[in-house]
């Protein structure tokens, strides 16, 4: 195994994967797998077979590469959270790298936060314009001091999703990295937030800062969903 940190484009070689104590007899979670994902945009990797028209609009200019073969663990590769057993996974160094799993992870306390975690530069103005641009709930925008809950159960599922999104997007996040999350969005809220994400790529930033493209980085979004 070697992991690479260099300028380029995300290179997975020769990469194979098997979970800890699987029997022997059980395939690989991700069979030999050679993979490029260009940096820069926003890439899906679709849960199921689609070819609307709607598909096409949003993977404009993405890479709609693999199907159902590990897709959640090669996203899990990707962020370095799992070591493959073979093969050589290469990112761009110095990337700040976010991953999004299927059950968003909230902490005990208020909404905001949540949202600002571990980002004391964090514009509340600015939070608040990205969870009403992602579709968060409106009875939710602007209660700073609301308490979440253990782990946003007093939330509904798809507002603790807006939320992990919303949170790596202030944090600036060049590899936003997201499992079947969006799926629980249900397609018309998907929909809306992918489009912000591919706006975010579009700009290296958050689409309505104003800051002069000389500050801005390459953002790249990596996500799976049905949608």
């Amino acid at each position: 195994l070697e992991l690479v940190s260099y300028d380029g484009d995300i290179i997975l070689e020769r990469v194979q994967y098997q979970y800890p104590k699987s029997p022997a007899d059980v395939n690989l979670a991700v069979p030999l797998l050679n993979l490029r994902i260009p940096v820069g945009y926003l890439t899906c990797f679709p849960s199921v077979a689609t070819n609307t028209a709607r598909d096409r609009e949003m993977n404009s200019g993405s890479d709609c590469i693999l199907r159902e073969v590990g897709i959640n663990t090669i996203l899990k590769i990707i962020a370095g959270h799992l070591l493959p057993i073979t093969g050589r996974v290469m990112v761009p160094e110095h990337w700040r790298t976010i991953y999004v799993p299927v059950e968003p992870v909230l902490f005990d306390g208020t909404l905001m936060f949540n949202l600002m975690f571990s980002n004391r530069a964090t514009c509340r103005e600015s939070t608040w314009n990205v969870c009403r641009a992602l579709g968060m709930s409106p009875g939710l925008i602007e209660k700073d001091d609301l308490d979440v809950g253990t782990n946003g159960a007093c939330l509904k599922f798809s507002d603790r999703v807006i939320i992990s999104i919303t949170r790596a997007l202030m944090h600036d996040v060049d590899l936003l990295l997201i499992s079947s999350a969006l799926d629980v969005l249900g397609e018309t809220r998907a929909v809306r937030v992918l489009r912000y994400l591919r706006r975010y790529t579009e700009r290296n930033g958050l689409p309505q800062e104003p800051l002069p493209e000389s500050v801005r980085h390459q953002k790249t979004v990596v996500y799976t969903s049905k949608f």
